[in-house]
């Protein structure tokens, strides 16, 4: 296997970080035939020895690609080892915590999360160590624990306004917290107080309309209406979502099998389950997604 210098790093991002995926184990070997007697070049864009160059020895070896989720976390324990920055010390444990999700080890996928959170504080990061806090309530949420993740969701908001960022910033996160509300109110049950955070997020996403906000106003109608049983309108909403999120894809699905589209819906449960993108959120879906596509 031969190195060569490029300035495309991203090539190696993608392929280690595909790697917390445990799919994506049987995907390597199923390529095995065509890759055998070959030579695959890795092109790294740094020195001999740098942080960037060990990605692709990780690769060479083995270590990342053929392994299994345990492999993988080794594999970013080194990589975290030898980081030249925060950045790249919170990037092994992001994807160390994603590695966790896909065996369902929520406690364990949080406290990679706080690692990160720890290094954003150190460095006096708020706006990272915001954000972590709320990739935390998302864990918390989807792992059905409502309260705690409210509560992090709320912090996320108290550690922003400490920030000195624009103030736009701090409005877009305050807006996202009446988002956030919407969804964890409807875990709990609570339809009235869902419809009545997303008819504030609705008015307050439609005075700027960013496109972002705009999708995930179309992510909680949907949920409001899958959780009514409003199947069709659960579909119009949810496809208007953010289409390049296998839980949102997974959602869909569901609609669709209750809206009596049993073919479409495993179709669009497929996609889900064979996600292929960079994406926190397959995680929670990816086993959930696998059983819709036989029903």
């Amino acid at each position: 296997m031969k190195r060569h210098s490029s300035r495309n790093f991203a090539t190696l991002v993608l392929i280690a970080a595909l790697a917390a995926l445990p799919s994506f184990d049987s995907v390597a070997w199923a390529q095995a035939d065509f890759y055998k007697g070959k030579t695959i070049r890795i092109m790294v864009g740094s020195t001999p020895g740098s942080f960037y160059d060990l990605w692709g020895r990780l690769l060479d070896y083995g270590t990342v690609v053929v392994s299994g989720t345990g492999g993988t976390r080794e594999a970013f324990a080194k990589i975290s080892a030898v980081a030249r920055n925060d950045g790249e010390r919170r990037t092994a444990h992001l994807w160390t915590a994603t590695s966790y999700l896909h065996e369902g080890a929520t406690d364990k996928a949080l406290a990679e999360i706080q690692k990160m959170a720890e290094i954003a504080k150190a460095g006096g990061d708020t706006p990272a160590l915001s954000g972590d806090l709320n990739q935390m309530g998302d864990i918390l949420r989807e792992a059905g624990r409502y309260d705690d993740a409210l509560a992090k969701y709320k912090e996320t908001v108290d550690t922003m306004e400490k920030a000195d960022v624009p103030a736009d910033v701090k409005d877009g996160v305050r807006r996202n917290f009446v988002f956030e509300q919407g969804r964890v109110a409807l875990g709990k049950g609570d339809l009235t107080g869902a419809k009545a955070k997303a008819a504030e997020y609705a008015k307050q996403v439609g005075v700027k309309k960013i496109p972002f906000e705009v999708r995930q106003q179309h992510e909680l109608d949907g949920l409001i209406a899958l959780e009514e049983k409003r199947f069709p309108e659960a579909v119009a909403s949810l496809q208007q979502s953010n289409q390049q999120d296998p839980r949102i894809v997974y959602l869909t699905a569901v609609a669709l099998q209750g809206k009596g589209d049993a073919a479409k819906a495993r179709e669009t449960a497929g996609k889900a389950a064979a996600f292929n993108g960079l994406s926190f959120n397959y995680g929670f879906v990816k086993d959930k997604a696998k059983k819709l596509t036989s029903a």
